[in-house]
Parts: C-alpha cells; structure tokens; sequence
C-alpha cells in the first residue's frame, strides 16, 4: 500500500445495502423463533413428570423440524448439555424412564437430520 491513500465512500454501495437487508431479515426470524423456542424449552426443564417432559420434547422436535435445526447461535452439544442437567435432575427424583429417553433420542436425531439433510438413515446413531 505504500504511499497510496486509502479513500471512502460517502455512501454505502448497493451490495452492502442489500446484505444489510438481509442481515436484518435473519436477524428478525431468528428473533421470531426465538420467542417461540424458549418458551417451550423452559416447559422441558420445568416438566414435572414423564408424559410432560415427553411432551415438550416432542413440541421441540417440530419447532427444530420447521426452523431446520435449532436457533441461531446455539450449538447442538450445548443444547445437549441443557438437557443432560435436566435428565440428571430426572433421574434423581425416580423419572426419565425408557419412554422420556426414546423421545429425547428422536428429538436429538431430528436435529442431526435438519441440520445435515443428506445423512444416510442406516448409519445414523
């Protein structure tokens, strides 16, 4: 660079303008989502018994489908981590039986599936 100044725009190009839009439409259905996703994630953690908690996790498992993967900005081992605490505290209170596991199981699996559409059935956990 050297010698050579650097120079500015006065205003944003078009390209910019239009990956700005686009930003702010992410950006607003994944606030959108948002509002939807924790208020049912919390109906998980505060599940009192298995039907409940089964429930919730199959509620979650059609948002994660519509939405093709779970929020912006949450990655799958965190969410599985959020959902561990609850099991343990589950397990320690006599729940989370076979049933609980098998839908906590096919909501996991069904995000694996949104997030990596082309994954072959047979090879999958």
């Amino acid at each position: 660079f050297g010698d050579a100044e650097q120079s500015y725009l006065a205003e944003p190009t078009a390209e910019f303008k239009e990956a700005e839009k686009q930003r702010a439409a992410f950006r607003a259905k994944t606030a959108k989502f948002r509002a939807i996703w924790d208020p049912a994630f919390q109906k998980f953690v505060d599940a009192k018994s298995d039907p409940d908690r089964i429930a919730a996790l199959e509620g979650l498992q059609k948002l994660i489908l519509a939405n093709e993967g779970l929020p912006s900005g949450l990655k799958l081992t965190d969410f599985i981590t959020l959902c561990r605490r609850v099991k343990g505290r589950a397990v320690q209170t006599g729940g989370w039986k076979t049933d609980t596991e098998i839908a906590y199981m096919d909501m996991v699996r069904a995000i694996k599936k949104a997030e990596n559409p082309n994954y072959k059935e047979e090879n999958f956990l």
